[in-house]
């Protein structure tokens, strides 16, 4: 099996990771002469689709063992949960002082409730709120998995390929009436039903090698119908919060969107700067997913004790309208920053410890 990573859609996951940072640290951007862009209602077509779009791409499940891949994809979004679920606890009381977060310390009782919840993936905390996504796209791609593996069992091509079709739809449906009927499911199953025809969409994306028909003018047009549909104020999708603007729009524009992104990552791979950085902000993902509030609180901490305005701090997610682009920047880079200093660190623990162990033989 091929594990060489894939840098093109690292730069997809880099812009989309970017993407989620933008709409959490501004909504709209305000400039001179009364010009205001829409950044949030813009990013948030597209930023959480386009996750589960490359989740379906780089399914890969040669042999079709659905155990062994269920495992490894839930060791690998599991262990880090709960490594961050704990980070959150010890750091929470501290930001709750701080007057960073509102909120009472936990007790012995809360304690127990909060990690009872972690372990079975519910109950993030406030500034892990974006956590919401993890357990969602575990059962999205577990649920494709099921599809792919039960259905490769069909000989007939043309018929195992119908099955998949009518099956993904019709969960994908489910998925819509549960939205718009502000049905709130366990883990936000709902929107891993409403997605799941997205994941598909990327596992033959990649069969019919997308790349080939992404480029310039793909941007362009997805963009002006982007605009298009945001300027005509059909609505906005909030996947959080069961927004889809609504069952005939979600689908088309979801696809336009991501069709965006993959036309800006072609174009950027053309840059070598531009491709390595977003490679790198792609592969560390995850870890932003995760920080990026706290980075973004922690400026605010910053900011507030700079200009005496305590009074702000406890604004969520963000205290200022106008250091966006200050949001933006550490938002990412810290996260980054924190987890290789991690991994730093742990590699240099462990190396002790051998030395040690070495030692004592």
């Amino acid at each position: 099996m091929n594990n060489k990573r894939d840098a093109y859609i690292d730069v997809v996951k880099g812009i989309t990771i970017i993407s989620i940072v933008i709409g959490h640290a501004s909504w709209d951007l305000k400039f001179p002469f009364g010009v205001t862009i829409e950044i949030g209602k813009f990013v948030y077509l597209y930023h959480i689709s386009t996750f589960l779009f490359c989740s379906g791409y780089l399914y890969n499940n040669e042999k079709n063992d659905l155990w062994s891949y269920v495992s490894r994809r839930f060791q690998s979004i599991y262990m880090p949960y709960l490594v961050y679920i704990w980070l959150y606890y010890l750091f929470r009381n501290i930001l709750i002082h701080l007057g960073a977060i509102e909120g009472q310390p936990y007790g012995i009782i809360n304690s127990i409730l909060y990690f009872s919840n972690a372990v079975c993936l519910v109950g993030e905390g406030e500034l892990l709120s974006a956590f919401w996504f993890i357990p969602m796209m575990f059962f999205n791609i577990s649920i494709f998995a099921v599809i792919i593996c039960l259905s490769s069992k069909i000989d007939n091509r043309i018929f195992k390929i119908l099955m998949r079709v009518i099956t993904i739809c019709a969960i994908g449906l489910v998925g819509i009436i549960s939205v718009e009927n502000g049905l709130g499911i366990l883990y936000n199953l709902q929107i891993s039903y409403l997605l799941l025809p997205v994941t598909a969409l990327g596992f033959y994306a990649r069969k019919i090698d997308i790349k080939k028909y992404c480029n310039t003018i793909g941007i362009v047009i997805s963009v002006a119908i982007m605009i298009y549909i945001i300027e005509k104020d059909y609505g906005y999708i909030e996947l959080s919060r069961n927004m889809i603007i609504n069952r005939r729009l979600f689908y088309p524009v979801t696809c336009i969107s991501i069709f965006f992104v993959l036309c800006l990552a072609k174009q950027i791979m053309k840059i070598e700067m531009l491709k390595n950085g977003l490679s790198i902000v792609g592969r560390y993902s995850y870890d932003i997913m995760a920080m990026h509030f706290f980075a973004i609180k922690l400026v605010d901490i910053i900011v507030c004790h700079m200009i005496g305005r305590h009074d702000l701090l406890s604004n969520f997610p963000h205290s200022f309208e106008n250091i966006w682009l200050v949001y933006y920047i550490v938002g990412v880079v810290l996260p980054i920053i924190i987890r290789i200093l991690f991994n730093k660190g742990l590699s240099w623990i462990k190396k002790q410890s051998c030395f040690i162990w070495k030692g004592r033989a």
